[in-house]
């Protein structure tokens, strides 16, 4: 996975909001929400690629009919149909 392609796509989706603060050491600050509500969660993470994938969890269980979460469905799809060929 791409975490910067990954947290482009959920910063171009109009339904959500997010930013990633990195706050030394390593570890981030990750938050989601969205335009008319503001941040609804914030989460301290100790890597970027662990504040990317909080955000995609966050995404799927807060905005599930979003357009990035629509597109991580798709995907899933894609690699459960082509594992599966391959079995």
């Amino acid at each position: 996975m791409d975490l910067r392609h990954e947290l482009h796509a959920l910063e171009q989706d109009p339904q959500i909001v997010v930013s990633v603060e990195f706050l030394g050491r390593g570890s981030c600050q990750a938050c989601i929400g969205d335009i008319s509500h503001g941040y609804r969660e914030i989460g301290k993470l100790n890597s970027f690629s662990a504040a990317v994938e909080w955000l995609q969890a966050k995404a799927r269980q807060n905005y599930p009919e979003s357009q990035y979460v629509q597109h991580l469905r798709r995907s899933d799809e894609v690699v459960s149909t082509s594992h599966s060929a391959s079995v």
